[in-house]
């Protein structure tokens, strides 16, 4: 029975006009026995080979594979996928796919992380007891998840529905996320500059829900000091969009205009003193302590 040590299969090793199993070729204590068939096979083939070994005697029986799913288990699921042309390709390869796209680091690092399903959403929040709230903010009554935020949510669906009438990209509803930016990043017919499209696309945003997100709670934080009495007090952001957008330095914009508005007005209050101040977000220390907080939940 042979015992893989490397990724890659090798196929049948029997020579022309000759029937036998791979343990016929295996000579125990010293390997295969390239002799009798290295010049039947291609060069790749006999480094994929040269990757097994072979144990005749183990005792464990052969068992079937069902090659439609990572585990080797057959479901109807895997079926569809296959028919539907849904299956996902080898786990080394999306990673390799990701850096190939051609756009910034940063975008590319975002795309890692949707991959590995690590980005914050309040459905996460309220698992890690860091909110109580799992719905978006934009829409009544939906939890927020990844999904959700770059793809579903009322707010941004207007945007690819723009890019889908155009012909634009793959817009699949019933992908999961992982297979529908995966699928979005290898497109090669079409618009040559769509993988890298969509990728800056799904970047702003994931850009555009964190500084609203950061609005919400500079509005909240805003709102507690005035309840609790504070008259002076200092405010450290490791944001310099949110500093520019709060002091007027920087052009409104027209998504967070509310947000941005009430913020204004609680600075502008003439009973207390805020001082808005940017700072590197290694040195937040507030903000540190809470994320240290999050990963030991």
């Amino acid at each position: 029975m042979g015992h893989r040590q490397a990724a890659g299969g090798i196929g049948s090793l029997a020579r022309p006009n000759c029937r036998g199993f791979e343990k016929d070729y295996w000579l125990p204590g010293q390997g295969w026995r390239w002799i009798e068939f290295g010049n039947n096979l291609p060069q790749s083939a006999l480094y994929r080979t040269a990757a097994y070994q072979v144990y005749p005697n183990t005792g464990v029986r052969d068992q079937l594979f069902w090659g439609g799913t990572q585990m080797g288990n057959f479901s109807i699921q895997s079926v569809i996928n296959l028919l539907c042309g849904l299956t996902s390709t080898p786990e080394q390869g999306k990673w390799q796919t990701i850096w190939k796209v051609k756009a910034p680091q940063k975008m590319k690092v975002l795309l890692w992380l949707i991959y590995h399903d690590a980005l914050m959403s309040n459905e996460k929040r309220v698992k890690r007891e860091l909110a109580t709230d799992p719905n978006c903010a934009s829409c009544d009554n939906t939890t927020e998840n990844i999904e959700h935020i770059l793809r579903s949510c009322n707010v941004v669906r207007s945007v690819w529905d723009y890019f889908e009438r155009s012909g634009q990209g793959l817009h699949n509803p019933h992908m999961g996320v992982q297979e529908w930016v995966h699928r979005n990043i290898t497109m090669t017919g079409g618009d040559s500059h769509w993988p890298t499209k969509f990728t800056i696309i799904v970047w702003w945003l994931w850009r555009w829900c964190n500084e609203r997100a950061e609005l919400r709670a500079m509005l909240r934080g805003l709102t507690i000091a005035r309840e609790k009495g504070y008259k002076k007090l200092v405010v450290l952001l490791d944001s310099t969009t949110m500093v520019g957008l709060l002091q007027g330095t920087m052009t409104n914009n027209a998504r967070h205009s509310t947000l941005i508005q009430q913020c204004r007005r609680l600075l502008e209050l003439s009973n207390w003193e805020v001082v808005l101040t940017h700072c590197f977000r290694e040195s937040n220390k507030v903000a540190d302590a809470m994320a240290n907080m999050g990963i030991g939940l």
